[in-house]
């Protein structure tokens, strides 16, 4: 599955046209410890286009209901209520019988979790929306919606405060997360917890990487394609409006050899120009399958 991380307070409003460059369109967006501007308003409007598109979000953070719970994007779009800003109670269960939370049992408290969550939000949904998570037989802790347009999961409470212990009998935030990415797409294959992958029929990996990155000059650009892949290859960069700048490579079918290859990039755009500073997203595409990962180049 190819992903990308983007920190809006260092790099600003996440740009959602270039969502279009990913073949299953989720966004995982945390809050941390936000207190306020948990989602601004630019956030607000993005993310309203992005799912209005098609896109899938999972939504987590405590203060969130807190901050825009009268907003219409709370509303309308996350279909949820805010009742109250803070609860003690740091076991939190699915919900019978919901697609998601079915059996869960998760902890918010202690290592290996962040350690941060003093101010969950108890929410619930609205009447279109179900419930998955609760804190306690009586106060919800997350819900979800389907649009029949898109899907959104939406945790009073943050993520990355889940502490991970299986042996104790609490499910582990990446358990949490594959139910998630299996609700919003079915076809989505999530690798096993200790990060290994299943290569069936012998077959290589699908992987891009760039190094250095950030980089100044020239970066090395190493990709691998399984070798019933091996047809047209394209490695083309895109800037933050989605708009492709540059074609780095193509080859035809039959041309590309199974595993690892490696081209060196010299940060030029589609007339040999070198490109200004910025972020840009480099995208290897196959007949079948794609890739993106975030480059960032510095002159």
């Amino acid at each position: 599955m190819s992903y990308i991380l983007w920190d809006v307070s260092s790099e600003g409003v996440f740009p959602i046209s270039i969502m279009s460059l990913f073949g299953s369109p989720i966004i995982i967006w945390f809050t941390g410890d936000a207190l306020t501007n948990t989602l601004t308003l630019e956030d607000q409007d993005s993310l309203s286009s992005f799912l209005d598109s098609g896109g899938n979000l999972l939504l987590t953070g405590q203060n969130i209901g807190q901050d825009i719970g009268d907003s219409l994007f709370y509303s309308d779009y996350l279909h949820s209520v805010f009742n109250l800003p803070t609860t003690n109670d740091h076991t939190i269960d699915g919900h019978p019988g919901d697609e998601i939370g079915d059996g869960l049992t998760i902890l918010t408290a202690g290592s290996p979790g962040a350690g941060n969550q003093i101010s969950q939000d108890i929410i619930s949904p609205d009447s279109v929306a179900d419930t998955v998570l609760m804190y306690s037989p009586l106060d919800c802790a997350g819900i979800k919606y389907d649009s029949g347009t898109y899907k959104v999961v939406y945790f009073g409470f943050g993520f990355e405060g889940i502490a991970s212990r299986p042996a104790q009998g609490y499910d582990s935030n990446w358990f949490v997360l594959k139910r998630v990415l299996h609700w919003f797409d079915e076809s989505i294959v999530v690798v096993d917890e200790d990060n290994s992958y299943f290569h069936p029929e012998g077959r290589s990996r699908f992987l891009l990487s760039v190094s250095p990155n950030p980089f100044r000059r020239d970066a090395v650009v190493t990709f691998e394609v399984p070798a019933l892949e091996a047809q047209e290859v394209s490695l083309r960069v895109y800037d933050v409006s989605g708009r492709q700048v540059s074609s780095v490579w193509t080859q035809a079918k039959g041309r590309v050899k199974s595993g690892v290859n490696r081209i060196v990039w010299n940060g030029s755009d589609v007339m040999g120009e070198r490109l200004k500073s910025g972020i840009y997203f480099l995208k290897l595409g196959t007949g079948s399958k794609s890739i993106v990962s975030k480059v960032v180049i510095l002159r």
